[in-house]
This record gives C-alpha cells, structure tokens and sequence, in this order.
C-alpha cells in the first residue's frame, strides 16, 4: 500500500513525533534562555545540548524518511490523552 502525506501532513506528522520523543518545546526554551552557556557549562547545560542536538538529528531523519514510515512511526506513539 502506497501512502500519500501532503506537506501540511508531513509537517504535522514530524511535528507530533518530535513532541512525542523531545519534548522540544522545553528544549527550545532553554536553548533561547540567557543562561543556556552559563555558567561555565555546568552539567545540566550539557545534557541540554546533548539532548537538543539529537532531536535535530532525527527532525533531519525524519524530513528524509518516506511517508509510510512516517506513518508507521505515528502509530507507534502512545495516544494522547
């Protein structure tokens, strides 16, 4: 079976296992607070960046994977409640 995602979907879809996964509205947050370097980047600043710069990698994982495994992978996440 052939699956057909619209960008508008493809986009949706992304969006939603990235939250699912990251959290990165949190992360995000962080990353633009004025204290993301200090100070001296203390442990908790590092796993922040850890964990920022993975989720790029699979947002960019995920742009580059077919619309089926996109699909796939949405059903896979746990439902919202």
């Amino acid at each position: 079976m052939i699956v057909r995602l619209t960008v508008g979907a493809r986009k949706r879809a992304i969006a939603r296992i990235m939250e699912a996964r990251f959290l990165l509205v949190a992360f995000e947050e962080i990353r633009e607070a004025a204290n993301w370097t200090w100070p001296a980047n203390p442990p908790v600043n590092l796993m922040g960046r850890g964990i920022f710069g993975q989720a790029q990698l699979e947002r960019k994982r995920l742009q580059r994977a077919p619309d089926a495994q996109l699909c796939a992978e949405l059903a896979g996440l746990p439902s919202a409640r």
